[in-house]
């Protein structure tokens, strides 16, 4: 564009056609004003669903780690059951209350592995 004259300016057609294009411009700011709006209110939506994601990471950590502990701790349990039965005379009450707790844990962590979905 050329830069406009004194004598440009005095011009009736010239004015007209500075204020169509002042008109169009501050229409087309009102409108990209809204686009503005909805890029906060998206941009706050997604910083919400990022946390939301990180706190749903941090839960599933906790319970395979609480379901890997539990299994491992029933087996452990459980095979101390084994022991008791097997020594010699075998010690039928602490097998049997060693196999129910192993199995009671194990069973917890399956169902909190389960809960978790």
């Amino acid at each position: 564009m050329r830069p406009l004259t004194p004598e440009d300016l005095a011009s009736p057609g010239t004015q007209k056609i500075i204020l169509y294009m002042l008109r169009e411009s501050q229409t087309e700011n009102d409108r990209l004003a809204g686009f503005v709006d909805r890029f906060y209110e998206a941009d706050k939506n997604a910083a919400i669903l990022e946390q939301e994601r990180d706190s749903e990471r941090k839960i599933s950590k906790a319970v395979d780690i609480i379901v890997l502990g539990g299994t491992t701790l029933g087996g452990i349990i459980f095979g101390v059951g084994l022991y008791f039965l097997g020594k010699s005379p075998p010690d039928k009450i602490s097998g049997t209350i060693s196999f129910l707790i192993g199995i009671a844990i194990i069973v917890v962590a399956i169902v909190a592995r389960v809960a978790k979905r």
